[in-house]
């Protein structure tokens, strides 16, 4: 069995083994940005290689994202709001469109060009 908690400890998906990964991409993917997003509000995600993954208009806020692999990742459109970036290599990452409110992107590695 596979879990993803938040910060907090409980439980947000428990399901067959996978990689958090592939948990993530196999949730239904909201048609555009702006409609019902899946919801990562405050998982830890510490660690986790997502690298390719697509992210794209997923919430993510209040996350923690130490140290993890979003190399390559699609990350238009993403709510990274408050999310903890500290050591998370973004290096080739597309945060087009990103919701980077109360983010230190000073902390994240490889951080790419964001056109405002």
């Amino acid at each position: 069995m596979a879990e993803i908690k938040d910060i907090h400890g409980q439980i947000m998906y428990q399901g067959p083994q996978a990689t958090v990964k592939e948990l993530i991409e196999s949730l239904e993917k909201p048609m555009a940005v702006y409609e019902t997003r899946i919801d990562l509000c405050a998982a830890d995600l510490s660690w986790v290689d997502l690298e390719g993954a697509d992210l794209g208009g997923v919430d993510l806020s209040w996350s923690d994202l130490y140290d993890a692999n979003l190399r390559g990742a699609n990350l238009r459109g993403a709510d990274l709001t408050y999310a903890s970036l500290v050591e998370t290599d973004l290096k080739n990452a597309n945060l087009k469109g990103a919701c980077l409110n109360g983010v230190d992107i000073d902390k994240a590695k490889n951080v790419p060009k964001i056109s405002l």
